[in-house]
């Protein structure tokens, strides 16, 4: 309830509502999936779409930049995820940015599970990730979800974040969601 305060929520909640079976109740993980689904990777569920947009993201965060230009290949998806107002294009240029926060911020938080998957252990993980700050963003998100799946986990990867050898701005950025 407390999402759907907020109009974006709203309005995906009732688009999921004509979708899906009537009155089925999400959690707020499960909700934000079907959210993702719905709107990132389309109604066929196309993991192009969801890799263009993923990738576009870290890319921007990476470069710090407003907007970023796509590989060519992407073009097509990129141009049907701007259609349908997912992303947003610089004026004049075919340079483009996440047209919501929230997408952009649940795009960073899929990256660092991605990566987390690949290489769990804090300073390869970290290594990984780079330094950027809406990477680092991305990972307090995170973060802040495993807590709530798995505390015991967390307070593990803590412990090795503490006692290993990465860069201090990480063991803050761990702090910061302890």
């Amino acid at each position: 309830r407390r999402l759907l305060r907020v109009p974006f929520y709203l309005n995906y909640a009732v688009l999921l509502n004509e979708l899906t079976e009537a009155g089925k109740e999400l959690d707020e993980f499960p909700f934000r999936e079907e959210i993702w689904r719905l709107a990132i990777a389309g109604r066929t569920r196309n993991l192009d779409r969801t890799f263009v947009f993923t990738d576009l993201v870290v890319k921007r965060a990476t470069e710090m930049a407003l907007y970023v230009r796509v590989d060519k290949a992407d073009f097509e998806v990129v141009e049907q995820l701007e259609s349908e107002h997912i992303l947003v294009r610089e004026k004049d240029t075919n340079r483009f940015a996440p047209a919501h926060d929230i997408f952009e911020d649940w795009a960073l938080v899929r990256h660092v599970r991605s990566t987390f998957q690949d290489h769990g252990l804090p300073a390869d993980l970290f290594q990984h990730l780079g330094s950027a700050y809406a990477i680092r963003r991305g990972f307090r998100f995170w973060l802040q979800e495993e807590v709530q799946h798995d505390p015991a986990e967390v307070v593990r990867f803590a412990a090795h974040c503490i006692a290993g050898t990465v860069d201090q701005y990480w063991k803050d950025e761990t702090f910061i969601v302890l």
